[in-house]
């Protein structure tokens, strides 16, 4: 009777261990479906016509303090946020800027499109800590579309990197060039300093006509194909330093940060 009793129990213990192990598990798997289950709150579509692949590519978002929301990025022919309509006539390269703020809700506030230039591309969106909204791309203008125009602020360049600047409202406050080349350029990062100060890293193509920083202070100048990494004051007026490094072709993937001393990291 002892022996048929102790094989009795340690039955019943096994038989508690795999219980033990089959609840353990259950547990961990709901945790993993928990973590894994996605929700969101809403979704908005961005409709181009024609509906053809790259008509629009968003390339920009940011968050302020309120929790509003700002999408951006480029489009060429007709594009519909919601009942507003933005046009733009291309070549079939050719693409125009869009911007558009979301209340937390998801309910539009207002959208906007800059569509001046011969070609524009917004690369980012930063806002800075008395909560204006910093737009950060690239454009060209021909001898037809001479300029990008930011509300009442134009920029001439033949190829230029701009930073406009926007209240919450939408209105332009500034716009300008940060660095403009002859034959091509690019804008590939931005990043704001502890005091707001403006880092970017773009390319330049100065080839037949030669590349530019642009200063209040003193602009500078040189040729070829180069990579530069700027830091400008707050409004992008002011070039603090610059560093350089010629290449022989466009280095564009790389994203940028700011040490909270004002270190520049590029990975």
């Amino acid at each position: 009777n002892f022996i048929f009793l102790r094989q009795l129990f340690d039955c019943f213990n096994g038989y508690l261990l795999v219980v033990r192990q089959l609840l353990l598990l259950l547990f961990f798997v709901s945790i993993g479906i928990s973590a894994n289950a996605q929700k969101h709150d809403w979704a908005k579509k961005i409709r181009c016509f024609p509906t053809t692949s790259n008509n629009v590519t968003p390339t920009a978002l940011a968050t302020d303090d309120s929790n509003n929301i700002y999408i951006g990025g480029a489009f060429r022919d007709s594009l519909f946020i919601e009942n507003d309509t933005h046009y733009f006539q291309s070549n079939g390269t050719n693409r125009a800027i869009y911007l558009a703020k979301f209340k937390e809700d998801g309910s539009l506030v207002w959208s906007k499109s800059i569509t001046s230039a011969l070609s524009a591309n917004l690369k980012d969106i930063v806002i800075n800590s008395s909560g204006s909204i910093i737009l950060y791309g690239d454009y060209s203008t021909s001898s037809v579309s001479t300029s990008i125009s930011f509300g009442s602020y134009s920029l001439t360049q033949s190829r230029g990197v701009f930073v406009a600047f926007l209240n919450s409202s939408g209105t332009f406050t500034s716009a300008r060039d940060l660095v403009y080349a002859a034959t091509f350029i690019a804008a590939n990062g931005i990043k704001l300093g502890p005091n707001d100060e403006i880092y970017t890293y773009n390319y330049l193509n100065g080839f037949g006509g030669g590349w530019t920083i642009n200063s209040t202070t003193g602009a500078v100048s040189g040729s070829g194909f180069t990579v530069v990494f700027c830091k400008h004051d707050s409004l992008g007026r002011r070039l603090r330093w610059y560093q350089n490094y010629t290449i022989n072709q466009h280095i564009e993937n790389g994203s940028l940060g700011v040490e909270p001393n004002g270190n520049l990291i590029y990975t």
